[in-house]
């Protein structure tokens, strides 16, 4: 009889304090919650990755600077300046894709941002008989990083991916 007992209080116990944790975690769910929902108030309304500021070190801020030709009172070029992603690649939108020139070949790319570069798929024959390839470059820790694609040799179109950073 004193077996069943005693194995009766270890439910009763084990009981109490399974409702003791539930409670506990309803209590600081709700304040977490009212604490996290307040602090989200006092942020701007629209604030992802993409418009968040971010600094180049100096030395590759000064490298992207002379490998692009930019004079040191360009905007993009003065020390400590930060940038959202989108005025990043606004940046190299413009100078890679926006020449009223010949299309800059993968070989002038590469030479300008050989020093991020990642890695270079292998070329491939398009359905339409083009070689094609693409190629990674990152900057700064992978927060700037770049999808090169070229056809024939050309640079055709840069894109960035937006998950992760």
């Amino acid at each position: 009889m004193k077996f069943k007992v005693r194995k009766a209080s270890h439910f009763i116990f084990l009981g109490v304090g399974v409702v003791f944790l539930l409670v506990s975690f309803y209590f600081v769910g709700n304040y977490t919650y009212e604490v996290v929902t307040l602090e989200m108030t006092r942020l701007p309304p629209i604030l992802t990755k993409q418009a968040i500021q971010y600094r180049l070190s100096p030395s590759t801020q000064e490298d992207l600077c002379h490998q692009l030709g930019f004079s040191n009172d360009d905007p993009f070029c003065i020390p400590g300046a930060s940038w959202t992603k989108n005025e990043f690649h606004s940046v190299l939108n413009e100078y890679f894709l926006g020449r009223d020139s010949a299309p800059i070949t993968f070989e002038e790319f590469d030479e300008i941002l050989s020093k991020y570069r990642y890695r270079c798929e292998e070329p491939h024959i398009s359905n339409v008989g083009t070689e094609r390839f693409r190629c990674i470059y990152k900057i700064h820790y992978s927060v700037f990083e770049i999808y090169a694609a070229f056809e024939d040799g050309f640079l055709e179109r840069l894109y960035y991916p937006t998950n992760g950073s």
